[in-house]
This record gives C-alpha cells, sequence and structure tokens, in this order.
C-alpha cells in the first residue's frame, strides 16, 4: 500500500505539473481544449433537456439575471488527471491501464457534462440553488463518482508483479523420475 501511495503521488505531480503549469508546461494548452470539449457536450445536453438557457461561448444565460461561466476549472480535468495517476500507479499491466484511462476519460467527460447540465437546471429556478448545486451536491458528487471508477477497476484489474508483462500462470511440471544410488557399495580400489 505504501509503494502505491508512494507511485501515486509521483504520478499526480507529474501529471498536474505537466498539464497545469502556464510557464513550464507543454501540455497547458490541454485546458483550453478540455474546457471546449466540456462546453459543446453541455451544449448538447441543454438542447436534449431542452432548457429554456442561452450558451454563447462560455456564459450561460438563464431566463433571469444570474449567468453561470463554464471555464478551465470547470472541465474536469483535474478530476481526470487524478484518476489517472492512480490507475498508473496501480501494479496492472500497461495495456490494461491505458485501455481503462481511455475509457475513463470518456465516462468523466460525459458524467461532468452532465454535472453542469444539473447545476444549470437548478439554477434556471432559482439562483440562490447555484451554491449548494455547484459547490456541495455537483462538486462533491463528481468527486465520488471519479472515486468509484477507480475502485471499479481495481475490481475488475488483476494486480501485476510485472508491470510490463501480463500475468502468465505456472504450469506444474511433471515429476522426474529420480535416479535411485546402488545400496551395494562400490569395490575399493
Amino acid at each position: 500500500m505504501g509503494w502505491f501511495f508512494f507511485r501515486y503521488v509521483l504520478w499526480a505531480s507529474g501529471l498536474v505539473g505537466v498539464f497545469f503549469l502556464p510557464n513550464l508546461s507543454p501540455l497547458f494548452a490541454v485546458q483550453a481544449w478540455q474546457t471546449q470539449f466540456t462546453i459543446e457536450l453541455t451544449r448538447d445536453w441543454i438542447s436534449l433537456f431542452a432548457l429554456p438557457v442561452t450558451l454563447d461561448g462560455y456564459t450561460v444565460y438563464l431566463s433571469h439575471p444570474f449567468q453561470i461561466w463554464i471555464v478551465d476549472s470547470c472541465n474536469g480535468l483535474t478530476a481526470y488527471l487524478l484518476l489517472a495517476a492512480a490507475i498508473l500507479a496501480y501494479p496492472a499491466h500497461w495495456r490494461v491501464k491505458t485501455l481503462w484511462l481511455m475509457e475513463n476519460y470518456l465516462i468523466l467527460a460525459f458524467l461532468n457534462s452532465l454535472r453542469i447540465t444539473l447545476v444549470i437546471y437548478a439554477t434556471q429556478w432559482d439562483s440562490d440553488y447555484f451554491y449548494c448545486a455547484h459547490d456541495c451536491v455537483g462538486r462533491y458528487s463528481f468527486i465520488v463518482m471519479t472515486l468509484l471508477l477507480f475502485v471499479i477497476f481495481t475490481q475488475r484489474v488483476k494486480v501485476s508483479q510485472n508491470n510490463s508483462a501480463p500475468i502468465k500462470p505456472i504450469k506444474p511440471t511433471k515429476p522426474t523420475k529420480s535416479i535411485k544410488a546402488d545400496p551395494s557399495p562400490t569395490p575399493a580400489r
């Protein structure tokens, strides 16, 4: 467990550094792309549920004067990177980890845009609901869903001692015939 925690901290620190430090990060632009992707998914949910709101750029205009902005901190990338760090730190085969990383990215993007849509829906009724819907229900339910995805991962993936190759069962070998020593003494010369 200690080894997993150590590797998790290393992976999380590295991923956060690579994606979130604007002056040092080669992948900082992923933030803007992820935010735009989240906005487009949220736009689809708004259309599907026929919510009486207008989404213009990153601003959601409600029927009352309250507005909601979908900014970089709303895009779900932080939760995904923390989940990715846990998956990468887990002792499993790399091909399995890669598959789970891709699947969980899509699942979290879907759930995050649905979470934002539900916050918009609750706030549509009354702008006072925003803080509870966003900070309490939305944020904590997203954390719980992310943790649940990792629990599902750990339940379905076998632990591997060697991360570069899948575990192969050891086949029992057939017993070999033993050579019995001749009980008679050897003649002396």
